[in-house]
C-alpha cells in the first residue's frame, strides 16, 4: 500500500510539471495552511481544533477498541508495548502525509477542470 501511494504521488508530480508547480497551486488557492492559531472552535482547520480532535479521534482508536487492547495487552513488556506504538505512529504518520501529498497532486492537476461550467455534464436541480 505505502509503495503504491508513492508511486501514485511520484508519477503525479512528474505528470503535472514538478513538485513545485503543485506547490505554488496549492498555495496560490489558499489549500496550504500552516499554523492557524485561532481559538474560534467552529473554525475549520486550526492548529487547536487539528490537536484536540485528533487526539480524541486516536485514543477512542487506540484506547477503547477491543482489537487493540488485546493487542497491546499481548505484548510481554512496557518497553516493547512502547516501541510497537512509536512504529505504529511512524507508519500512520507516513501514509497520512503520503495521503496528503496525493491530494495536493490531484488538486493541483484537476484545479482547473469544471465539467459543470463546461456544459460536460447536466446538473439537476
Amino acid at each position: 500500500m505505502i509503495v503504491s501511494m508513492f508511486v501514485v504521488v511520484i508519477k503525479g508530480i512528474s505528470d503535472v510539471g514538478g513538485i513545485d508547480f503543485v506547490w505554488k497551486k496549492a498555495t496560490n488557492s489558499n489549500r496550504i495552511e500552516f499554523l492557524n492559531l485561532e481559538p474560534d472552535p467552529r473554525t475549520r482547520y486550526t492548529l487547536w481544533t487539528s490537536i484536540i480532535g485528533d487526539y480524541i479521534g486516536w485514543l477512542a482508536i487506540y484506547a477503547a477498541t477491543q482489537s487493540n487492547i488485546q493487542r497491546i495487552l499481548s505484548i510481554e513488556s512496557i518497553s516493547k508495548i512502547r516501541r510497537a506504538l512509536l512504529y505504529n505512529m511512524l507508519g500512520l504518520t507516513l501514509i497520512i502525509g503520503l495521503s496528503f501529498s496525493a491530494g495536493l497532486v490531484i488538486y493541483a492537476k484537476y484545479s482547473d477542470c469544471d465539467p459543470v461550467s463546461t456544459k460536460e455534464v447536466l446538473v439537476l436541480v
